[in-house]
């Protein structure tokens, strides 16, 4: 029982369009004919382009949502890394400092001829000094701040030029 067609019963395995079609106002679709004229494109063809155009605006709108945040997490676990390596070198300096200023204020008091008064002026002197070494920045200042922001870098130190 088969039927005789006037159409044909082939399609192509090959072809990559599918038909997809929709109804659009008449202002529309004048647009689209101006547009078609414009490019000298039918209007099928115009039709597609301006779809894939739409389709391909709306996921690069999505993949930038996605991709803001994923920046945002990469820059956060950045950040975390560098505030530990910081804080480990702020207790460092702050152990280090501490204990220095115990060890060379229990020396001092106990030399000879060392009385409360002088002591006390010794101590607010270093202070003054130490204030105002720490505003101003030296050379050898400027030497050391770049080798702690190489370190916090993560950059080695032996891999580092030396300036003199």
């Amino acid at each position: 029982m088969s039927k005789n067609s006037d159409r044909s019963k082939k399609h192509s395995t090959k072809r990559q369009t599918v038909s997809a079609v929709g109804w659009v106002g008449k202002p529309i679709m004048s647009e689209i004919d101006r547009i078609a004229g414009c490019d000298g494109l039918t209007r099928s063809k115009t039709i597609a382009t301006l779809l894939e155009e739409a389709v391909r605006q709306r996921l690069h709108t999505q993949h930038a949502v996605l991709l803001t945040s994923i920046v945002e997490q990469a820059i956060a676990k950045q950040m975390t890394r560098e505030r530990a390596r910081i804080a480990a070198l702020l207790v460092r300096i702050a152990f280090d400092a501490n204990q220095t200023r115990t060890l060379a204020t229990n020396i001092l008091g106990r030399q000879p001829r060392m009385n409360p008064e002088k002591l006390t002026t010794i101590l607010e002197a270093s202070f003054r000094k130490a204030k105002m070494d720490i505003t101003r920045r030296s050379p050898q200042i400027e030497q050391l701040i770049t080798a702690v922001q190489n370190w916090l870098n993560g950059e080695d130190p032996e891999d580092a030029p030396e300036s003199t």
